[in-house]
This record gives structure tokens, C-alpha cells and sequence, in this order.
């Protein structure tokens, strides 16, 4: 059986390389990515809150 790799360039500095030898076993390796994405995604949200806080609202 053919090996399966899966390559994707997020960014610059970020990729995800994956390997398997079936879709069903690449389609498992990428379950648990949906959880990265959140805990990555709330890190970068507070990041981006702490080096650029929103300014309160002027018609409050």
C-alpha cells in the first residue's frame, strides 16, 4: 500500500505535515486538530487583546 502524505503550509514560520498508508487513517490523525485550532485560536484572540485592547465604546 501506497504511503499518504498530507503537507500544508499555514504560514511563514507554521505547517502540518501528516503520513499515513489510508485516507481513514489521515482522517484520524486530523480529529484531534479541531482542538489545536480552538486552544490556538483562544491564545492568539488573548494575545491580540493584551497588544491591542479594545477602547471603550464613546457613545456609552
Amino acid at each position: 500500500m501506497a504511503n499518504i502524505d498530507l503537507r500544508i503550509k499555514l504560514g511563514p514560520l507554521v505547517s502540518l505535515a501528516i503520513s499515513g498508508q489510508s485516507c481513514e487513517e489521515i482522517s484520524e490523525a486530523l480529529k484531534g486538530f479541531e482542538v489545536l485550532n480552538q486552544q490556538i485560536d483562544s491564545m492568539c484572540g488573548e494575545l491580540a487583546e493584551n497588544i491591542y485592547p479594545q477602547e471603550p465604546d464613546p457613545t456609552d
